[in-house]
């Protein structure tokens, strides 16, 4: 059962979004290019400058008494402040190198090279090098945390595209209601999933319960998106 569950949620992080890349420069013409810059988003945001700066803050033994002392404050912090940051990095990334690509299949093929990257550095690697060391044999429920985290990282995907779309159509119309919803949704999801997690110390499955609704709302908007693409063509 450890096994099936490592290999799904593999295929969940690693292949699912592998294999949506390949559709896309095979069928899609250009849009390795969003792809690309999707990627190039995540790394530059969450590598190269949030981590970094985070990690400059935070260890200092005045900082880490601080977070000891105010843990949920400081779980609320980051909750708030990251999705802002995230989202407005992410308009500047599609504004300066694809501006006037902003169809849904766009929105696609920079919200898979964003979350797909992010979800096979962060959760399949790890999972990946478990399997090899034969780690989390002996942690119990491992196997359900597995399938719990593979369904979420599909999740994941599904929430990065519906947040570029949103930027896009920003873009598109100049109406800041979009950017403003991007965040807001982002904040809101990484509050309830964080201190969930974290504070209240709530069940996997309750909070991949969350995770799937908000995924399933944003799975609706893109495919009202596609039909409206479709019936102005």
């Amino acid at each position: 059962m450890l096994l099936f569950s490592q290999l799904f949620t593999i295929a969940c992080s690693v292949l699912l979004p592998l294999g949506c890349a390949i559709y896309l420069c095979i069928h899609e013409e250009g849009k390795w290019k969003l792809l690309l810059v999707g990627a190039l988003t995540y790394v530059l945001f969450q590598m190269a400058l949030f981590l970094p700066t985070l990690s400059l803050f935070t260890n200092s033994d005045a900082a880490q008494n601080w977070i000891a002392a105010n843990y949920p404050l400081y779980i609320v912090f980051l909750s708030v402040f990251t999705p802002i940051f995230s989202e407005l990095f992410r308009w500047l990334m599609i504004h300066v190198f694809s501006r006037n690509d902003t169809t849904l299949m766009d929105a696609f093929a920079f919200g898979i090279g964003y979350g797909g990257l992010e979800t096979s550095l962060t959760i399949g690697m790890n999972v990946f090098l478990g399997m090899l060391i034969g780690a989390g044999k002996n942690i119990p429920n491992m196997s359900n945390l597995l399938l719990a985290e593979g369904v979420g990282q599909v999740c994941q995907l599904v929430l990065q595209v519906g947040y570029t779309l949103l930027i896009m159509q920003m873009i598109k119309t100049k109406n800041k209601t979009f950017l403003f919803i991007a965040i807001g949704i982002q904040i809101l999801i990484t509050l309830v999933s964080s201190l969930g997690q974290n504070i209240f110390h709530w069940n996997i499955w309750i909070l991949l319960c969350i995770m799937v609704i908000f995924s399933l709302l944003a799975a609706m908007y893109i495919a009202q998106a596609y039909k409206n693409e479709k019936t102005t063509k």
